[in-house]
């Protein structure tokens, strides 16, 4: 019998601060389904990255396994939250989940980069919840 394990990643955003994505799965080993929540930037230090603008999550191991990623959810509008979104969009391809007003940012940021702004679905005020999956 397979056993159900729940992973957890930080792409980004632990122990730092910005830069925030969380890959989060759960399945039997292998098989596991995956949500990101949040999709951001950081911003480097003039001094040690000097003509550097973004800093950019490393998605590699997300991306290998988008055939498993059921959606990205975005908490809040800020930067560090839904900032990469745009430029990292199209080597995800996932429902994206926001509520009305962090929507209305990240179809701002999906149109700066040419991105489908109809992924962007829109959660509705507390309590309304999204069940994803394993994932509520």
């Amino acid at each position: 019998m397979a056993h159900n394990r729940l992973i957890y990643i930080p792409l980004g955003g632990a122990g730092e601060v910005g830069m925030n994505m969380y890959v989060y799965g759960f399945g039997p080993v292998g098989l596991e389904r995956y949500i990101i929540v949040d999709l951001g930037v950081t911003f480097p230090d003039m001094e040690h990255s000097p003509g550097v603008d973004l800093i950019l999550p490393d998605i590699r191991w997300i991306e290998e396994r988008k055939d498993r990623l059921d959606g990205i959810f975005i908490t809040h509008a800020h930067e560090d939250h839904v900032g990469a979104l745009g430029h990292l969009f199209s080597r995800l391809d996932a429902p994206i989940f926001a509520r009305k007003f962090t929507a209305h940012i990240a179809k701002l940021k999906m149109e700066e980069h040419g991105q489908d702004i109809n992924k962007i679905n829109i959660v509705e005020e507390m309590p309304s919840q999204v069940a994803l999956g394993s994932f509520k």
